[in-house]
């Protein structure tokens, strides 16, 4: 597949996602006070553009509750923005661990994978993301 269709592939999946009436996502929070505390706090940081204590807070919520998806996928963002992709692509694989469906995490996948010059990869997590109720064919 050419890079300019997987692209087009991942713009059609895009706007889909947005457009679709699918199923709400799986519960991606915790009841830890401190690990949301810590979530909170790297979210902020994160819009300073703060990114090593953003990604200190993310990791601290992921210490204090590891199923914890929110900080997981906040920790993929910081390292994705920092260029730390191969450790961006292992959060989000530790999110798909967590809760297979959390569907979601597919299209992140196929995005990064994009990015990231993972185009097999890409093209499978985009077609999983594909099969959840809600998105049309």
């Amino acid at each position: 597949m050419k890079i300019s269709n997987i692209y087009m592939l991942l713009l059609v999946l895009i706007i889909t996602a947005g457009c679709a009436t699918a199923q709400p996502l799986p519960s991606s929070t915790t009841n830890n006070k401190k690990a949301k505390g810590y979530y909170e706090e790297g979210e902020k940081l994160l819009a300073y553009r703060d990114y090593l204590q953003a990604l200190e807070m993310a990791q601290k919520a992921i210490d204090k509750d590891g199923k914890y998806i929110d900080a997981w996928m906040l920790k993929a963002d910081i390292l994705d923005k920092m260029g730390k992709k191969e450790e961006a692509w292992n959060a989000l694989k530790e999110v798909e661990k967590i809760n297979p469906e959390y569907s979601i995490v597919y299209l992140l996948l196929a995005e990064y994978g994009l990015n990231y010059g993972k185009y097999k990869e890409a093209t499978q997590y985009a077609d999983k993301f594909l099969t959840y109720s809600g998105i049309p064919d």
